[in-house]
């Protein structure tokens, strides 16, 4: 009887496993020194609090009668915003901050508003009944203001709770981004609460070659959403590195940009992967929920991260449970209707959109490697104009892998949102 492996891969909240024939297993890509959870998360962030990255402490930005805006990740983040605000919070109340100057400002940037049940999940009863919590509308022209002009021309323009309050703190966390080089900092401003015109005219730089997944230096979409936030007047972070298991390893808090370029550091040390070479068949995940929860997250989250490190011709089976659907109306359609020469068109034409240009993202991927996706919530009328094939279980979609090439070598991505993958130099 041949020899196997199992691989083992996220999947909404579960896991999923295959046996994989030795004589094609190639690697896994995890993390050489893993992230490891800190022994008490609340003293963690407030020592983080207690020595932040250049600015002042949080007691000393705030004074009795300020209004704070407090920007948190949405739905679509695995950001344990009810951990991280607790101290947060216990430290504005120390400082003569009440409760009904405090108002919680959900960064859904284009993405859909967090639900009452996942407001729940992120933030808690005691803090949803105790404070006024807001989802960010990228489209209510009332409720945003224009705040200046970025150095290439971006016209900044944000949420009003936001540009009127006294003091601004984002919350969030730091893992791999495939534009920004990583999240965190100051994308909970641009986009998180800004004006679509002003996430369309920022995310044009996608194209840019310069704009890399793990790259912060001199990379031109992480630069602009920075100057971004400096004319919203972001006045502090705090931000989350979390381990395998989403649960807190480090935290930084202080300037966006000094203290996010710390938790990189922190970061990056500890989750770069070298893998040997291409393989002909890379089986991944976005790590899970909430990454796998719609197609949009499982693009950026999970395709985009993986998709150098599988062969021209190859296949990459992704598992991505999708019951949110494809998880944008505008991305749906453009994935229904138009094939990768389409989309090309389309985005040269004009004007431009973030999701014509996912769409293309994907669409350009689909046509360079087979899309093999493991899913309950797609089927393949969600790519009508696009090859990609749904199947119903991962040993299905190994077993077509290997009757189409013995041979294969294949590649495990568990969490590709949580690496960054580097193809060793020979």
């Amino acid at each position: 009887m041949a020899q196997t492996i199992p691989i083992t891969i996220p999947y909404g909240s579960n896991k999923l496993t295959v046996e994989i024939p030795v004589k094609n297993y190639q690697a896994t890509a995890l993390p050489a020194e893993p992230l490891c959870t800190v022994a008490d998360a609340a003293a963690a962030i407030e020592q983080a609090l207690q020595a932040p990255y250049g600015t002042s402490r949080l007691s000393q930005l705030v004074k009795e009668g300020c209004k704070i805006a407090i920007i948190i990740s949405d739905y679509t983040r695995p950001t344990p915003s009810d951990v991280i605000l607790g101290p947060v919070l216990s430290e504005l109340a120390a400082n003569g901050i009440k409760e009904e100057d405090i108002t919680i400002v959900v960064a859904c940037g284009l993405h859909e508003p967090s639900s009452e049940n996942s407001l729940k999940t992120m933030l808690g009863e005691a803090i949803l009944s105790r404070y006024k919590v807001v989802n960010h509308n990228a489209d209510d022209l009332e409720n945003l203001v224009f705040v200046g002009t970025t150095s290439t021309g971006i016209p900044v323009t944000i949420n009003r709770l936001v540009a009127e309050a006294d003091v601004r703190i984002s919350v969030g966390s730091i893992d791999p981004h495939r534009f920004a080089g990583w999240s965190g900092g100051a994308k909970n401003v641009l986009p998180g609460v800004a004006a679509r015109e002003t996430v369309n005219a920022h995310h044009i730089l996608l194209r840019n070659p310069a704009t890399r997944m793990g790259v912060t230096a001199g990379n031109p979409f992480r630069e602009q959403l920075e100057e971004a936030a400096a004319l919203a007047r972001l006045d502090f972070i705090i931000n989350v590195v979390l381990s395998r298991g989403r649960e807190i390893a480090h935290v930084v808090a202080g300037d966006a940009v000094e203290a996010h370029r710390a938790g990189v550091e922190y970061a990056q040390q500890r989750i770069a992967v070298q893998v040997a070479r291409q393989a002909d068949v890379v089986i991944a995940s976005p790590g899970g929920a909430p990454r796998d929860r719609e197609f949009w997250q499982t693009e950026g989250k999970g395709l985009g991260p993986i998709s150098t490190v599988v062969k021209d011709g190859g296949i990459v089976i992704m598992a991505a449970q999708c019951l949110g659907g494809i998880g944008n109306e505008e991305f749906a359609h453009y994935l229904r209707t138009m094939d990768v020469v389409e989309m090309e068109q389309a985005l040269i034409k004009g004007p431009f959109s973030m999701a014509l240009a996912k769409a293309y993202e994907f669409a350009k991927l689909a046509q360079r490697v087979q899309v093999w996706l493991i899913t309950e919530g797609l089927t393949a009328v969600a790519f009508t104009k696009i090859p990609v094939k749904v199947f119903s279980s991962l040993e299905q979609a190994v077993e077509q892998a290997l009757e189409q090439n013995p041979a294969a070598s294949i590649l495990a991505v568990p969490n590709a949102a949580g690496v960054v993958l580097k193809i060793a130099v020979s």
